[in-house]
């Protein structure tokens, strides 16, 4: 009997891991992202850091000025900047690879931005990422892994049937409309992350000068 059971729960992880390697890969290419962002500060030979202090200081200056309905908007655009590309990349060919290049991306931007942050300010700038601009990033990174998974499904899809030369246009419709669906979906948690990311600049971002 232990034995049985012992394989069922094998054969459950091993259905799990098969049903979900994309989303797990895709995650695993956003953490080197991370950690490559991070890394390349520490090799940053010049005060620049390939021009991320000129990047933080531009969006320090204006979100110092920005209401909470300016932040807000300012934060939509960005994320929504970034799901209308890999929703987009989902529906060409190109999409299986533009996918893991956008979850690295941002994986990098947000590594080189914690690992400047920490260089140059130590704990102030610990604190001002963690407050600041965490809440919103871990909204939407998991938004936008599931999204690259999606873009690379149904670029994956788009491959396999025009590959074969045997495209059924309502097949496809149908797996496009549940593609739309499912990135409608998205935009709810990408209006949140907006708004966390107002409030936490609304409430704390007076406590960092830098």
């Amino acid at each position: 009997m232990e034995s049985v059971v012992f394989y069922n729960k094998i054969s459950s992880c091993n259905s799990y891991l098969k049903q979900n390697r994309s989303l797990m890969l895709l995650t695993l290419v956003m953490m080197i992202g991370i950690i490559a962002g991070a890394w390349s500060i520490q090799l940053s030979s010049d005060d620049s850091f390939y021009g991320i202090r000129a990047v933080f200081n531009d969006f320090y200056e204006t979100r110092a000025q920005q209401k909470f309905f300016t932040a807000f908007l300012y934060s939509l655009s960005s994320y929504l900047l970034v799901l209308a590309t890999c929703y987009i990349c989902g529906m060409s060919t190109v999409g299986c690879a533009a996918a893991f290049f956008i979850i690295f991306y941002h994986g990098y931007r947000s590594g080189l931005l914690s690992g400047y942050l920490y260089a140059v300010y130590v704990s102030g700038g610990i604190g001002f990422y963690s407050l600041i601009l965490l809440p919103g990033l871990l909204i939407t990174s998991y938004v936008y892994i599931f999204a690259c998974r999606e873009t690379f499904r149904f670029s994956l899809l788009m491959c396999r049937m025009f590959g074969k030369n045997n495209a059924k246009t309502g097949g496809l419709l149908a797996d496009f409309k549940k593609y739309s669906y499912r990135f409608i979906f998205f935009l709810v948690f990408i209006f949140l992350a907006a708004v966390v990311d107002s409030i936490m600049s609304s409430v704390f971002f007076d406590f960092f000068k830098f």
